[in-house]
């Protein structure tokens, strides 16, 4: 299983199985959240499943599935809430780990530089530059509102 760390205290993963779980516990992450769904691809195993499982282990799991990377404001204050109140290290997944870098980039906007953000994600191995180009434009929008 691949672990792509965000953070010292965030990572993402490509779809985690029931076998997965233990590794994920050595490795120290307290919390798992799975942004995708149910079904989306035969043979995929089922979020509870896996929940079953990390519980078993001691960690905390949540579910928050994502259709596409098309995130909406409730999906990131959903999980930006998640975040702040899991107990960390936290690893997100999905089928590639990419709508969960997406996710995490959208609720950091507000608390560090999106040059950081776009750093953390390509390091990582995910290029978040279209994320980033929405973030900015939303600034740029919410910015202008404040000043007109």
């Amino acid at each position: 299983m691949k672990i792509n760390y965000i953070t010292g205290d965030f990572a993402v993963a490509p779809q985690v199985n029931i076998a997965d779980i233990k590794q994920i516990k050595q490795c120290g992450f307290n919390s798992i959240i799975c942004n995708r769904p149910d079904h989306e691809e035969s043979g995929q195993p089922e979020y509870q499943d896996i929940k079953k499982e990390a519980l078993k282990q001691g960690i905390k799991f949540e579910f928050l599935p994502l259709i596409n990377t098309q995130v909406n404001d409730d999906e990131i204050y959903l999980f930006e809430q998640l975040i702040a109140k899991l107990p960390e290290p936290v690893l997100a997944y999905c089928r590639t780990g990419t709508r969960s870098a997406t996710l995490w980039a959208y609720s950091q906007a507000n608390h560090i530089s999106l040059a950081e953000i776009a750093n953390k994600t390509k390091l990582a191995g995910y290029d978040m530059s279209e994320v980033i180009q929405v973030i900015n434009n939303r600034k740029r929008l919410t910015s202008s509102k404040h000043h007109s």
